[in-house]
């Protein structure tokens, strides 16, 4: 529609503009009651015909380039989610190797120590009590409590007994 056209204010003004238009031509049929019936040949449905196509063209280009956005919106968020991710990851890699790990090795270390000592004990000797009751008194040095009296109160000859064989 060129500038000498009736409808070319709603019409290149923009979409806005038109839906407003044509949204009030709309009420004004639906809402004509007194007057003039509206019919086919009427300002309303010409304006309606006409600028149908540049509505059209305008909502599928609103669509597109909100479809756009979204999709850009949505591709962004997936590639933080992903360095998110990655981060994540890498900061637990560094974690494990640079703290936990040296601990590991030394509990490994323990515990290969112990069960060489546990392993030269005589058969005779009942390994489960003794590794109950240093569990026993090393809890109860670390909780400062008095523990268990009959723990301590043992007879020394059974325990120098114990460890002999």
């Amino acid at each position: 529609m060129g500038p000498e056209d009736p409808f070319y204010k709603w019409t290149n003004n923009g979409l806005d503009r038109l839906m407003r238009r044509y949204f009030e031509l709309w009420e004004t049929m639906i809402n004509s009651t007194n007057g003039p019936v509206p019919n086919i040949t009427g300002p309303e449905y010409e304006f309606m015909w006409r600028a149908k196509l540049d509505m059209e063209d305008g909502l599928d280009m609103l669509n597109e380039g909100f479809l756009t956005t979204v999709m850009s919106i949505y591709s962004t968020a997936s590639l933080l989610h992903y360095i998110n991710f990655a981060f994540t990851v890498t900061l637990m890699l560094t974690l494990y190797l640079l703290q936990l790990r040296p601990f590991d090795q030394e509990a490994r270390n323990e515990t290969r120590r112990v069960a060489e000592l546990l392993s030269q004990l005589p058969t005779e000797v009942a390994v489960m009590d003794l590794v109950a009751r240093a569990l026993q008194l090393s809890s109860d040095k670390q909780t400062g409590g008095a523990g268990n009296s009959s723990m301590r109160s043992m007879d020394s000859g059974q325990d120098e007994a114990s460890f002999k064989g």
